[in-house]
C-alpha cells in the first residue's frame, strides 16, 4: 500500500475532483451530468491524473522507470477513482435521486427512437422494452460499469506508460557491456 501512496493519492484527487464537479453540474442543471461533452472534459481531466500520477512516480524513482513501473501508478490510480466513482454513482443515483435513472431511461429511449428507421421497429422496440424493465444503476448494472472502467482505464495507462517509460542509459550501457 504505502508502495503506490503517489498512485493512491491521485486517484482520491481525481475522485474528489469527479465528485465535486459532478455535484456543482447536478445542483446548477442535473441534464448536464449526462452530457457527452460533460463527459469527454471529464475523462480528459482522468487522463491528466494518470499522467502526473506516472510522472510523480518516475520522480520518485530517480527519472527512469521501465514501461511496467510507469504502468502501475497509472492503473492503480484509475482503479481508485473507478472504485470511488462507481460508488458515488450507485449513491447518486439509488439514493440521492433515484429519478435521475428514469430521466436516464427516457433520454436512452429517445436516442432509440432517433435511430428506429435504422434499427428497424422490431429491434427498437425490444431495445426499448430492455431500458424500461431494467435499473440502469442497480448492482449488477454498476459491476459491469466497474469492469468496463478498469479494462478501458488499463488501455490508457498501458499507452500513458509506453509515454512515461524512461531506461536508464547506464543501465543499458552496463547491460550492453556485460554482453561483451
Amino acid at each position: 500500500m504505502e508502495k503506490h501512496i503517489i498512485a493512491i493519492r491521485y486517484g482520491l484527487i481525481w475522485s474528489a475532483v469527479y465528485v465535486v464537479l459532478t455535484m456543482a453540474f447536478y445542483l446548477f442543471d442535473h441534464t448536464m451530468i449526462q452530457n457527452f461533452g460533460v463527459g469527454i472534459v471529464l475523462f480528459l481531466i482522468g487522463i491528466v491524473f494518470m499522467y502526473f500520477s506516472g510522472m510523480d512516480t518516475r520522480k520518485e524513482f530517480g527519472g527512469f522507470m521501465t514501461w511496467k513501473e510507469a504502468l502501475i501508478p497509472c492503473w492503480v490510480s484509475s482503479i481508485v477513482y473507478s472504485l470511488i466513482s462507481v460508488l458515488f454513482m450507485a449513491i447518486l443515483y439509488n439514493f440521492i435521486d433515484p429519478d435521475l435513472a428514469e430521466q436516464q431511461k427516457e433520454a436512452q429511449i429517445k436516442w432509440i427512437e432517433n435511430f428506429r428507421a435504422s434499427m428497424g421497429d422490431i429491434e427498437a422496440e425490444k431495445a426499448i422494452e430492455r431500458i424500461q424493465e431494467q435499473n440502469p444503476f442497480g448492482f449488477g448494472n454498476l459491476l459491469i460499469i466497474l469492469a468496463s472502467s478498469l479494462l478501458i482505464y488499463f488501455i490508457i495507462s498501458s499507452l500513458i506508460a509506453l509515454v512515461l517509460k524512461k531506461e536508464d542509459p547506464n543501465k543499458i550501457f552496463n547491460t550492453y557491456q556485460e554482453k561483451i
